[in-house]
């Protein structure tokens, strides 16, 4: 793990930030910290742009996290809130933008 990458999972540590357990479970995916049980393990968007969750040790993407532009938004915000520098945010960003780009991201 590069120095960036560990900035942004200290800076983005579900464990320091008061938010939903949905979004703990979104911070553990970016993250790697998984906090919340059950975990996410990997995100998709489908064709129609919604962004799904495969919880860990679960088969299928069954859960809805919301559409494409909130997902984005929300982590765009919260990148702000965490005060990321521009090459911490890069890396962020490009794993969001991989997830609703239709990929599967682990």
């Amino acid at each position: 793990m590069t120095k960036t990458q560990k900035n942004v999972v200290k800076k983005l540590s579900p464990r320091i930030w008061k938010t939903s357990p949905k979004m703990k479970a979104l911070l553990g995916w970016l993250t790697g910290d998984h906090v919340t049980n059950p975990s996410i393990g990997a995100i998709i968007c489908t064709s129609d742009k919604f962004v799904l969750a495969q919880m860990q040790d679960d088969i299928g993407f069954n859960t809805i996290i919301s559409t494409a532009d909130e997902f984005a938004r929300n982590f765009r915000e919260l990148f702000d809130l965490a005060g990321l520098t521009p090459e911490e945010r890069q890396w962020a960003d490009l794993k969001v933008r991989t997830a609703i780009s239709g990929q599967e991201v682990h």
